[in-house]
């Protein structure tokens, strides 16, 4: 609440909830689903994606190690480029371009700093509170030029999409877009500054939409992060909770706009039948 008040000068009505960060405040206080913990954990959500469909598998990054002991990592046999990621928290990722360049050490004190936090911690969202802290080896995506791909996060509202955000040189001078499914663009900055060139709708847009659909299911609100290489999809992340609830939106009636795609239950019901559902149901 108070980091709320610093942020937009106002508290959020969790109660009665209308705009998008509201409705996020309010899932974080009131819904409780086992599921939301399966798709912030990094390792868990790969085989979870891998079960939604037939073929699914397909979209995940190679991943090449899994460790709760930095120590171990293989470099020697690790690829020339390649992306460490904390299974249990967001942001903690280092990504190697050029393996002979790292110092080993240094990434292994990294890992283990990762490795001592809880995420809950830091961020007070209670999906990472009871994640196994793991590191994880994954496969560098390219985009062709030797840099990250860039990043369609599809917002997916009771399962349609009906904003796509897009990231451009997230780990250099990054900039963002906001477009609807019918790749219109949208006036609204979000926390980012707005790229000011032009992005061209991928030729693979009806995928990328039915790949986020399908991962959606008929949840009310969850954002489906995904890159592509080439002509291939790649899963990114599932975000239940996107921005923590603290999103900028320039002009601030977007917020409004993007609530306004959410029909949330009321609280005392949220949290009532996020209880009931089964612990291994979306």
């Amino acid at each position: 609440m108070k980091k709320y008040f610093f942020t937009f000068g106002s508290l959020p009505n969790v109660l009665a909830p209308r705009t998008f960060n509201e409705k996020v405040n309010a899932r974080k206080f009131f819904d409780h689903r086992r599921i939301f913990q399966t798709w912030v954990d990094k390792l868990a959500v790969r085989d979870w994606v891998a079960g939604v469909k037939p073929g699914y598998d397909q979209l995940l990054p190679v991943l090449h190690h899994v460790t709760s002991d930095p120590a171990d990592i293989p470099f020697d046999q690790l690829p020339d480029r390649f992306v460490i990621k904390a299974s249990h928290g967001s942001g903690w990722l280092r990504i190697v371009k050029d393996k002979a360049t790292i110092d080993r050490k240094a990434i292994i004190a990294e890992c283990r700093k990762w490795l001592a936090l809880n995420y809950y911690d830091v961020n007070l969202e209670g999906a990472y509170k009871n994640i196994p802290p793991r590191i994880l080896i994954e496969e560098f995506l390219d985009n062709g030029s030797g840099e990250a791909p860039e990043d369609y996060k599809l917002y997916v509202f009771h399962g349609r999409v009906e904003i796509i955000q897009v990231d451009v040189a997230r780990f250099g001078q990054h900039r963002r877009k906001i477009y609807d499914r019918n790749w219109q663009e949208q006036q609204v900055e979000l926390s980012v500054t707005t790229y000011a060139g032009t992005l061209p709708p991928p030729p693979q847009l009806a995928r990328l939409i039915e790949v986020a659909e399908t991962l959606a299911g008929d949840i009310d609100f969850v954002r489906a992060d995904l890159y592509l290489v080439g002509d291939r999809i790649y899963f990114g992340e599932m975000t239940p909770s996107s921005g923590n609830g603290f999103n900028r939106f320039t002009p601030a009636s977007f917020d409004a706009v993007m609530g306004a795609f959410w029909k949330l239950e009321s609280p005392p019901r949220l949290l009532l039948n996020s209880l009931r559902r089964p612990r291994d149901k979306a």
